[in-house]
């Protein structure tokens, strides 16, 4: 997941995705005019890019959703944000986040 909208790191998000199936998600928003200028062959290698516009949010469907969510305790917060994620683990902290989740915490 790339988020600092800086194309060159969006290009190193792309070329650091796991071949055959590894997908690299877009967040940050690139100055206007910017370029991202990538190699084909990534997509050759079972790569693919996603891009969002805001998170793909639509806050008069979701925040009534996120607020059921929250206040029904099935959403982790606590687990999300007991610690920082580490740059090096962001892996292990997704599957955290997964296992309490399943728990139905």
């Amino acid at each position: 997941m790339e988020s600092s909208g800086v194309p060159a790191v969006m290009e190193q998000a792309v070329n650091a995705t796991r071949a055959q199936g590894g997908r690299a998600v877009v967040v940050g928003n690139a100055r206007h005019g910017a370029v991202l200028s990538l190699n084909p062959g990534v997509f050759n290698q079972g790569k693919s890019l996603l891009g969002t516009w805001g998170g793909d949010s639509v806050p008069d469907r979701d925040y009534g959703r996120f607020a059921r969510l929250l206040g029904s305790g099935r959403f982790p917060v606590r687990i999300c944000c007991r610690s920082r994620i580490r740059w090096r683990r962001p892996i292990r902290r997704c599957k955290i986040w997964r296992r309490a989740r399943s728990a139905g915490r």
